[in-house]
């Protein structure tokens, strides 16, 4: 059955969502890692997030609609998109965790090789 919606209800919740702001990395809570949020740049944080996303997926896999999902659904669905995690567990079925696939866990070792050449300790040439 169709349901009717009239045209200014419609335009009063397409004027709603369109002011909403999309969840974006800063809105994740973070784990501690020793730095304030304010201190990254938002492809730092993405990519601090991504290989969370990555990470929990290959130790702890993580159900489709956990509150970790669904509080990092935009890094959820990047690594779902890109290949780097899906629920297939066979070629017609489902399963209700995203697991890690081998192009995540290459893109895991990039990320890894990333981060630590940023939050490298700079070394004192000085001396």
């Amino acid at each position: 059955m169709t349901s009717v919606v009239s045209l200014d209800e419609w335009r009063s919740k397409a004027e709603f969502l369109s002011a909403q702001k999309s969840p974006s990395p800063q809105s994740i809570n973070w784990p501690k890692i020793g730095l304030e949020l304010t201190d990254l740049d938002p492809s730092t944080a993405t990519a601090i997030g991504l290989y969370i996303t990555l990470d929990r997926a290959w130790r702890q896999p993580f159900k489709v609609g956990s509150r970790f999902a669904r509080e990092g659904s935009i890094l959820v669905a990047i690594a779902a998109t890109e290949g780097w995690i899906t629920n297939a567990v066979e070629e017609d079925g489902w399963g209700d965790r995203w697991l890690i696939t081998e192009l995540g866990m290459e893109m895991k070792g990039e990320l890894d090789n990333v981060l630590q050449e940023i939050f490298a300790e700079p070394t004192d040439t000085t001396s």
